[in-house]
């Protein structure tokens, strides 16, 4: 097997692009990511992404993307491909993908590198069904130019929340990527106040993809989050998404209940996984 770095992601692109839409659902973040970086470019800060295909007789078996500060998304890297990709890596901030192939490679990858695990993230990935709009008190509306400052605060905060791994570019800088990339960002409003929001990405591959869904602190606990995330289901459905998908942490019950209730359903179970730098005192 021969495996290809890329510098530019529009060859990148062209070369992978097509066989990741075969499967939206599956890779599903490796798409989305490449698309806004594609249509968008990149934010001031960020740093060159890490690209690569795994080719077998000329057939193309693999691909991987990595954006950093987040980890290498494996979704579409079968085992038998690990140890050649592994073989032309450097040290890597993480991995994520679905549960058997971020633990194959996990292991296979440290016992090379020599570098260990700091942060484990177990995630789930669920795909809507039927839709279930829950009956909650407030309305919903889609955000404009002028809700940046709002979501862009919240943005702010989700990130603050997150004990994992980092997120680049402040939430006024992701706010108004969103808009230009045309996701549905959903506000919720109850009493004429603002209390929770999520956003859909556009339809890529007949796929979009749900994240990130906050709900202000003061707010949490009356099922505002569950009702804008149902809504903007609803809206991405309406925009030409016949996936509908998103990301929970299979560490909050809470949420997973949330999102089943509303009619998502599992797909599989992922994970993410952290790494720290290797003992430069070790020989």
């Amino acid at each position: 097997m021969n495996v290809t770095t890329y510098d530019d992601p529009a060859d990148f692109w062209r070369t992978a692009g097509d066989w990741l839409q075969l499967d939206p659902v599956g890779n599903t973040i490796a798409i989305t990511v490449l698309r806004q970086r594609l249509d968008l470019g990149p934010m001031e800060d960020d740093e060159p992404p890490l690209l690569l295909t795994v080719h077998d007789n000329d057939v193309l078996v693999g691909a991987a993307i990595q954006t950093p500060p987040r980890p290498l998304i494996i979704s579409a890297l079968p085992k038998e491909t690990h140890p050649h990709v592994i073989d032309v890596l450097g040290d890597l901030v993480g991995v994520t993908g679905p549960r058997d192939l971020a633990d194959h490679f996990t292991e296979a990858f440290l016992a090379k590198s020599g570098q260990s695990i700091s942060g484990t993230v177990p995630t789930r990935l669920y795909a809507l069904s039927e839709l279930t709009v829950p009956a909650v008190t407030g309305q919903f509306r889609l955000a404009t130019e002028a809700d940046i400052p709002l979501v862009a605060r919240w943005w702010d905060e989700f990130n603050a929340e997150l004990d994992h791994f980092a997120v680049s570019g402040t939430g006024d800088e992701n706010a108004r990527r969103a808009l230009d990339f045309d996701r549905a960002i959903g506000l919720w409003f109850d009493n004429g106040e603002p209390v929770a929001f999520a956003m859909a990405t556009p339809a890529i591959a007949g796929m979009s993809r749900i994240g990130p869904v906050y709900t202000a602190p003061e707010a949490r606990g009356r099922g505002y989050a569950k009702a804008v995330t149902a809504q903007v289901a609803r809206v991405a459905r309406e925009r030409g998404a016949e996936h509908v998908l998103l990301f929970a942490d299979t560490d909050n019950p809470a949420s997973n209940a949330a999102y089943q209730g509303i009619g998502f359903q599992v797909v599989t179970d992922a994970v993410e996984y952290l790494f720290v730098e290797r003992n430069t005192l070790e020989p």
